[in-house]
């Protein structure tokens, strides 16, 4: 029976000038409390056995992690384009219509010059199926919110339209147990390098 533990953790906390805004592909900086994040991250895979260690290329996902690790492209955060770096009150007033299409439905919504939740997830899935060939027992991703909604979502079944149904806090982590091909979920959102 092959067993792998995945651990999926939203990167550290950004600097407080984006906190609340729509980030995307913007490569921003973590802040004090986002460095003492990735710092007790990298002390929990001290603990184990031989990881893989993936992040996106963006500084905010590998920024202060002290190992070897592999930075994927297709595991940036989804592309808001035009509403990169605006908080929701700026894209509802600058971007009034758009905003409206994207809360009836946020699945096919494509950000104005971005991408949609469906088209990211096609980027992503691919992605994180690739790694999980891998025989490691351990895999550690260090990613966006964005990224483990969509895992979650697929490998769980529930529709993108209801991927905000749950929380996914910066430095927190999602742990999946992947046996003989089949999915586990066995902690979400969790602080477990307390």
């Amino acid at each position: 029976m092959s067993s792998q533990k995945i651990f999926l953790f939203r990167h550290g906390e950004n600097i407080e000038a984006y906190r609340g805004k729509y980030v995307g592909h913007l490569d921003i900086p973590l802040s004090e409390k986002g460095r003492k994040q990735a710092q007790k991250i990298n002390e929990f895979i001290s603990k184990l056995k031989d990881p893989i260690i993936i992040t996106s290329d963006l500084q905010r996902t590998f920024s202060g992690l002290n190992y070897f690790i592999m930075k994927k492209e297709e595991l940036r955060e989804i592309n808001f384009g035009k509403w990169e770096g605006l908080s929701w009150s700026e894209i509802e007033e600058s971007f009034t219509e758009e905003a409206s299409l994207f809360l009836k439905d946020i699945a096919i919504f494509n950000f104005p010059s971005g991408e949609s939740y469906t088209n990211f997830s096609k980027r992503v899935i691919p992605e994180f199926d690739r790694v999980l060939d891998k025989p490691n027992e351990n895999i550690v991703f260090v990613v966006h919110a964005g990224v483990i909604r969509a895992i979650i979502s697929e490998k769980f079944n529930i529709p993108l339209r209801k991927i905000f149904n749950f929380k996914v806090d910066y430095g927190k982590c999602t742990v999946l147990e992947r046996v003989n091909g089949y999915f586990n979920l066995l902690s979400l959102n969790e602080d477990i390098c307390s």
